[in-house]
């Protein structure tokens, strides 16, 4: 990559410090790859809303602005990206910036179009989630259409189907290579594990519909949910109703060091969710020879590690058939450098 190439990244939150896991995994992972591989190229981040406050600091040799605009709405809003434009004007000051990296096409996106049309800097698009499924007022009011990324064909099947546009590519976040070390691939004394969000869209109270059934099974299963959210009180309230505390527990947030190790203790990773636009989670659970059973969403990956289903039927067919078996390895089907290597050629071409 050329060494005066700076890209400059806006997203709507980034890790308050190095060991702050739990915040975009994904573009974390990524950032640092990217960094490692090209040490003298520039990389600065902008973040909208999250950390919770306004500072400058260096995150793994990239500096991070935190604007701190979690809780400002209508004219304080706009105020915002006004503060956003005069960062960047300072950042390229100090070295010309050469790409604008957007993440999310809502108003990441917005702000990156709006400082690509005057600054005549390439802007680049990653859609992460839901942004795939709905026109928000920031999509339709970006000036000049970015080049956009999509994760998967799942996901670019999404964006097709509610944008109405087609992205230009679709590159599949990956994972590092070292997650596999020291994993013991026989002890697995959990038997289901969910891990995700508690929101509606992660559809946790399916997962304990079957979790409930498949106990009425097999009374002796040991299951998990590791996550927070907004639906943390209804599903444990569910759990108790059905009288299967003994069996399923709410585990709440964690550190990604800790779910991963959660995650080599299980024998079979349940997804319940009716999207995903690639979902690192999955990826996570392969990395540490853990089963899959899932919706065919996000990264699905043909693999005798992975089982899919759509009806509930089909889902606790699916389970019972991995809890029974025990040909299970660590695999890799997207590797972190391949994505850099394919983030690398797309700046390169603008």
């Amino acid at each position: 990559m050329d060494k005066s190439n700076h890209i400059v990244c806006l997203t709507p939150g980034f890790p308050e410090n190095e060991k702050d896991s739990r915040c975009i995994p994904a573009l974390q992972i990524y950032l640092k790859a990217l960094k490692k591989e090209n040490k003298s190229l520039e990389v600065t981040v902008i973040s909208l809303d999250y950390p919770f406050k306004k500072d400058c600091f260096q995150w793994n040799h990239i500096t991070i602005y935190s604007m701190n605009g979690k809780s400002q709405k209508g004219l304080k809003r706009v105020i915002l990206w006004m503060k956003v434009v005069s960062i960047f004007l300072k950042i390229n000051r100090n070295r010309k910036v050469t790409h604008i990296h957007s993440f999310w096409y809502g108003e990441c996106a917005f702000i990156g179009s709006f400082i690509s049309t005057f600054h005549k800097a390439a802007h680049i698009c990653t859609l992460m989630g839901q942004d795939a499924k709905r026109n928000s007022l920031y999509s339709k009011a970006i000036i000049k259409k970015p080049i956009l990324v999509g994760l998967s064909d799942f996901h670019a099947e999404s964006i097709v189907n509610s944008l109405k546009i087609v992205p230009d590519r679709i590159i599949p976040w990956g994972l590092e290579s070292s997650l596999s070390n020291n994993i013991n691939m026989e002890k697995r004394d959990i038997d289901i594990l969910g891990v995700g969000s508690l929101f509606p869209v992660k559809n946790f109270s399916l997962f304990i519909d079957l979790i409930d059934k498949l106990i009425k099974q097999n009374d002796q299963l040991t299951c998990a949910i590791i996550g927070d959210g907004d639906e943390k009180s209804m599903l444990q309230g569910k759990i108790s109703a059905l009288g299967i505390s003994k069996n399923l527990k709410l585990i709440g947030g964690l550190e990604r060091n800790e779910v991963l190790n959660y995650m080599s203790r299980s024998k079979v990773l349940l997804h319940t969710s009716d999207y995903e636009s690639f979902g690192m989670v999955f990826l996570e659970a392969l990395s540490v020879g853990t089963y899959i059973v899932s919706k065919p969403i996000g990264c699905y990956v043909k693999s005798h590690m992975w089982e899919t289903g759509e009806s509930k039927n089909e889902l606790i067919e699916m389970v019972q058939k991995k809890l029974k078996q025990n040909n299970r390895k660590c695999i890799y089907p997207f590797d972190i450098n391949k994505t850099v290597q394919e983030y690398a050629e797309l700046y390169q071409l603008n």
